[in-house]
């Protein structure tokens, strides 16, 4: 008899069960003992695609399986090569202990990390100082700079076909469908441009960024990390990380080149896998109807007003 007797049947059915850590507690333990791990106390993190527990100094992350609609080719395995290149690189990262696939009623892929402690960008930013936020995002600068300096051949599963994806990523449907088609344009576009690319996180949030002691930043989950162009990693981190806040954007731009890193924030829109999340959450957050968002343009004269005031 198997461990799992849930109906897995789409993002619905998933996104339903897969925070429950009495549902996943099973196999969360039998992962542990796969791997000679304590049997400790299971905790629920931060919801996001994945079914992530806490088991002490550990980290299980269950891969969401085909059936949710949401399935990872690499079983994990991009998540795994971009965590060991940020590590080498000597940035701090859950670092990853073990890997695999565990058969059941649905074959689940899992990742097992180190948990690290420490503060989301996303509580301790509303707290600073203005002067604080500058310096913040001066640092947050130099870690992207970090990162992108991995090298990517050590990342072989992190390559995507981003043209193919954005012009067939559903989540376009999210937002006004004449900005989405001047988006699913503008990618064909900056491709041909044959940009340098380098491994990019891909989701720097504000749950992504953790806050060390003292004033480290660690990232996480690099689930969505893949081989592209920098300006894709703009996008979460000026909108989610950032939290669109303009101060810590000036001290991470140095205040100059407002219409460089704007153009930079948009073609990383046109490319990124969340953007009509991003979008929505931004228009949200600055209280701006989304449906007068129809065009690029209007949205890098939001851009203008709100992020590099």
């Amino acid at each position: 008899m198997g461990l799992f007797a849930e109906e897995i049947d789409g993002w619905q059915s998933w996104s339903r069960i897969f925070c429950n850590t009495q549902l996943f507690a099973p196999l969360v333990k039998k992962i542990l003992a796969r791997h000679g791990l304590p049997q400790v106390r299971i905790e629920n993190l931060l919801p996001g695609t994945n079914a992530v527990f806490r088991a002490g100094d550990y980290v299980v992350k269950i891969y969401a399986p085909k059936e949710s609609g949401l399935y990872d080719p690499t079983d994990g395995l991009g998540e795994y090569q971009a965590t060991k290149c940020a590590d080498k690189l000597g940035i701090s990262v859950c670092l990853p202990v073990a890997r695999g696939v565990l058969w059941d009623k649905y074959t689940f892929a899992y990742l097992i990390t180190r948990y690290i402690t420490g503060y989301a960008l996303a509580e301790v930013l509303p707290q600073w100082s203005s002067a604080r936020k500058t310096e913040q995002g001066k640092a947050l600068f130099a870690l992207s700079n970090q990162l992108h300096k991995a090298d990517v051949s050590l990342c072989p599963a992190c390559q995507v076909d981003l043209l193919e994806r954005t012009c067939n990523n559903p989540r376009w449907a999210n937002i006004p469908q004449s900005l989405a088609q001047q988006f699913k344009q503008r990618a064909k576009s900056v491709l041909l441009r044959r940009q340098s690319l380098c491994l990019v996180h891909g989701d720097m949030t504000g749950g992504n960024i953790l806050l060390l002691l003292p004033d480290r930043f660690a990232l996480l989950d690099f689930g969505d990390a893949v081989i592209a162009p920098e300006f894709y990693e703009w996008p979460s981190l000026f909108l989610d990380g950032m939290q669109a806040d303009s101060e810590v954007i000036r001290g991470f731009t140095g205040g100059i080149d407002v219409e460089f890193w704007i153009e930079q924030l948009l073609d990383g829109l046109c490319l990124h896998d969340f953007a009509a999340n991003l979008i929505v959450d931004f228009a949200k957050r600055k209280k701006i109807d989304l449906e007068s968002l129809t065009t690029i343009e209007l949205l890098s004269y939001a851009f203008m007003q709100y992020l590099f005031i």
